[in-house]
């Protein structure tokens, strides 16, 4: 549930972020930067929903944002996305 309801609070204005960004920073700096933010605002959902202490709340987003984003670029890599 705090996955699904962080995702929802963020996955658009990630996207939106990026490809704005991209041109300004370059590709790779655009996603560090706005999944760096992204970690953030979906530790307060796992913090919030599930309950957890904030330091294992943002643990648990970002290795659920890294697994997420690793894919996504590996994906786009092979051409795929």
């Amino acid at each position: 549930m705090a996955a699904v309801v962080g995702t929802l609070i963020t996955h658009w204005p990630a996207w939106w972020a990026i490809v704005r960004l991209s041109d300004a920073l370059g590709y790779a700096p655009a996603v560090a930067g706005v999944e760096a933010a992204v970690v953030l605002v979906e530790s307060a959902a796992y913090r919030l929903v599930v309950p957890l202490p904030w330091g294992r709340a943002t643990f648990a987003s970002l290795m659920a944002n890294a697994a997420s984003t690793g894919v996504g670029l590996l994906l786009y890599g092979l051409g795929l996305a």
